[in-house]
């Protein structure tokens, strides 16, 4: 009650504090559709001298932050093929919808040198404009990405300082695989929205999104883009992707698809304590697999409605991992020769539809996606007669869809909308031979989920001012079974409300935010198995069908004066996941690494970033801190020292289409929930060079170039060690070839709906 009422505190108090207007409007082509990014310059009637300038958003609305005096304005707006309008503004008069028409005349690429500023903030986050800028000839997505403010590269792909892995989406349209940031090329995007402040539209354990918008191009006919590349660690692994785009007054046809050849070699130490036994394995992993995937679809845009429909196919034909491991387990010596062998296939299917209806905007998504993962295990250790030797088989089906509609009342937008998903999880482990081991037995449980949201946000504007509040109702019901029968204790309801308020204030150079925000993160579909995974005579891992959602009370305040960004906040988190140890309830010499709902704890966090020029340098910085106060286990353990990271991006621009970036990261020791990490340093290199007017990209990428950048990590919980040091497989070199024989430009706009179902589901979709 006390959250709940300091939300509803805050709203009032900030609604009756601001009051003003301001100068805005609308944005429409001949066909009345919002045009999004288009330039609005506010100039002064008796010089033409620059007052302010803005952008339009989704919806072709544009508003500026200063008063209107007696003077005259003009309002210039301008959008790239499309005819400049002007419009006299005076005191008291109001701006009707602005229309913009094609301009007949076709420009060529035009190149701004110079560097202008990129990045600003918004209402959700953050805005970067692209198209123009030095970052449109850094390779592709991923690059520019990894060279924006909050962003940092790791080994898991791109993350957001504070938030970890956003969700993506290019042109509206769910990026599920992110394979699909590297066919991308840099040059083909126009405008990228950071949203740190995601609204009740989306899942609610969404902390962070990224939407890449492409450059709208009136080519017809047939376009192609190809890249390879060859990343080289201890063996080589090759890849190869390509796209074929057919557009023709208005109809899109596309088809794409990829091939990844993965070699991987590693040394692994591990080594668990606890007072009966001290385990540890020392030895080598190799794995070899292959990742395929192809995608086609269509769309058509016609006047104010748009409609599509894409199919998605991902496969792993053939995933092999061997594992020859010397152990130590309490002064009896073995070895360990383990062999895993995997295949997957999963579908994917969204259809939309976009359109406008009198002045509402209305958006329908609709995903089904199907999936199999088959696993055989064969470990076999040198003082047994018998191998552990069992299959795990998971299937999954998902159904999810999402109406939202959206309108404008002059300084007030309302969005609503309902979403419903339906997800089930059939998971099978089947002993193909006899063992002596307690915890291996068949295994046969199915997980399956309800889930029916409704959400609303209310956006209204002052002068320098905004205010959005939102609020997301959802509605769960997860049944459980095992072999067939219900299990009561462990199938559950429950509806959760969810606030959202965000507040900014302008002041021209200085830009300050708060934000209160409620998230739910439901644990993954593996972790809520009862299946066991045998690591050894003496560990083992477990999942917990127990397990309950995690919730996390968000306060943020950020402020951006001109390149510096700082992000201060404070987390409230109830039954936060992590995996701690565990003593067998069958044989206390076992030990049971297995994820649990952790007891209450906060969470603090400043995250900040600065980026400047100075010649041909571009560098930028970025750093986080978090500190919690979390107390677990028999002898309540404090895990409260701070975790540091820090990061710098150097790119120097050379003439030729020369770049190089240096890029170095640091992360301190530290406490994130249970675990301790030692921290890591990586040092990489990245030279490129582009060809015949942009078209073919060379790229060199050097990873890790010190081999320092893996992390060796402690849990200890219950008087219980896990130390986890395994090193190599971090330095690589990656050589890349991208052309382009044309502007590509993805007209699909497909949002999809199933973003968190698909990252619980992630086990069995790859």
């Amino acid at each position: 009650m006390s959250r709940l009422f300091l939300f509803i505190m805050v709203s009032l108090f900030l609604i009756a504090r601001l009051q003003a207007q301001c100068i805005k409007g609308y944005v429409f082509d001949e066909s009345h559709r919002p045009i999004e990014y288009a330039n609005a310059l506010l100039l002064l009637q008796s010089d033409s001298s620059f007052v302010e300038g803005t952008i339009t958003d989704a919806n072709g609305h544009f508003s500026f932050g200063n008063r209107i005096d007696t003077e005259g304005y003009i309002l210039k707006v301008s959008y790239v093929s499309y005819k400049d309008k002007y419009v006299e503004i005076h005191n008291n008069s109001k701006i009707d919808s602005i229309i913009l028409y094609p301009d007949n005349i076709e420009l060529n690429e035009v190149i701004v040198r110079g560097n202008k500023k990129i990045v600003s903030k918004n209402n959700f986050g953050i805005s970067a404009n692209i198209e123009n800028s030095y970052l449109s000839h850094t390779g592709n997505a991923n690059d520019v990405l990894s060279h924006l403010p909050l962003f940092v590269e790791k080994e898991d792909g791109i993350q957001i300082l504070g938030k970890g892995k956003p969700v993506i989406y290019i042109d509206n349209r769910l990026v599920k695989d992110e394979s699909e940031l590297e066919r991308l090329s840099s040059n083909s995007i126009k405008h990228i929205d950071i949203i740190t402040k995601p609204g009740s539209e989306y899942s609610s354990s969404v902390k962070a999104v990224v939407k890449i918008y492409t450059i709208r191009t009136k080519n017809r006919g047939f376009e192609i883009n190809m890249q390879s590349y060859v990343n080289m660690r201890e063996r080589t692994s090759e890849y190869i992707g390509g796209e074929l785009r057919y557009n023709y007054n208005g109809l899109n046809v596309f088809i794409n698809g990829d091939f990844l050849d993965n070699r991987r070699d590693y040394e692994r130490r591990t080594a668990y304590t606890t007072k009966q036994f001290e385990t540890s394995y020392r030895g080598d992993v190799s794995s070899n697999g292959q990742n395929a995937h192809v995608s086609g679809g269509i769309s058509y845009d016609w006047k104010q409605h748009s409609w599509g429909v894409r199919y998605e196919y991902a496969t792993v034909p053939s995933n092999k991992e061997q594992q020859n491991l010397n152990v130590d387990d309490s002064n009896l010596f073995y070895t360990t020769k383990s062999k895993f062998q995997n295949e997957s296939n999963s579908q994917y299917i969204n259809a939309y539809y976009n359109g406008k209806i009198a002045a509402w905007l209305i958006e329908f998504n609709f995903d089904y996606s199907r999936g199999l993962f088959d696993k055989l295990s064969n470990i076999n250790e040198s003082h047994k007669t018998n191998p552990i030797v069992y299959t795990t088989k998971d299937s999954y089906n998902l159904l999810a869809a999402q109406w939202k509609f959206n309108r404008h009342f002059k300084e007030n937008a309302i969005n609503f909308g309902a979403e419903y998903h339906r997800t089930t999880l059939n998971s099978v482990q089947q002993m193909l031979q006899k063992n002596d081991e307690k915890e291996l037995s068949d295994v046969d449980n199915i997980n399956k989920q309800l889930l029916a949201a409704v959400f609303a946000d209310y956006n209204h504007e002052w002068e320098h001012m905004s205010l959005i509040a939102g609020v997301r109702l959802e509605h769960t019901r997860f049944d459980y079974y095992e072999h067939g029968r219900k299990i009561q204790e462990q199938s559950q309801k429950y509806t959760t409300l969810l606030p959202y308020l965000t507040f900014n204030y302008d002041l021209g150079n200085i830009e300050a935010g708060l934000s209160l925000r409620e998230y739910i993160e439901r644990p993954s579909y593996a972790s809520l198995g009862n299946v066991t995974t045998y690591t050894s005579s003496k560990t083992r891992w477990q999942g917990n069908p127990y397990l309950e959602s995690t919730q996390t009370f968000d306060i943020n305040m950020d402020l951006m004066y001109r390149e510096l960004m700082v992000s201060l906040g404070a987390q409230f988190i109830k039954n936060g996941i992590f995996e701690v140890n565990q003593s067998s309830s069958e044989d206390e010499s076992i030990l049971i690494v297995k994820p649990i709902n952790l007891p209450k704890y906060n969470c603090y966090y400043l995250d900040a970033s600065y980026s400047f020029h100075c010649g041909i340098w571009h560098p930028i910085l970025n750093a986080s801190v978090q500190y919690q106060n979390l107390k677990y286990g028999i002898n309540q353990e404090k895990y409260n020292k701070p975790l540091g990271e820090f990061f710098i991006n150097n790119r120097f621009s050379f003439k030729r289409d020369w770049n190089i970036w240096l890029s170095f990261g640091y992360r301190t020791n530290g406490n994130y929930a249970t675990g301790y990490t030692y921290g890591y340093k990586n040092l990489g290199l990245t030279v490129s060079k582009s060809f015949f007017n942009k078209a073919l990209l060379l790229k060199l990428d050097c990873r890790d170039i010190l081999n320092t950048g893996r992390e060796k990590i402690k849990v200890e919980t219950n008087n219980l060690l896990m130390m986890d040091s395994s090193i190599g497989n971090t330095r690589a070199v990656k050589f890349s070839i991208t052309y382009k024989f044309k502007r590509l430009s993805d007209k699909f706009k497909g949002r999809g709906t199933s973003q968190d179902e698909i990252a619980r589901l992630k086990r069995v979709l790859y």
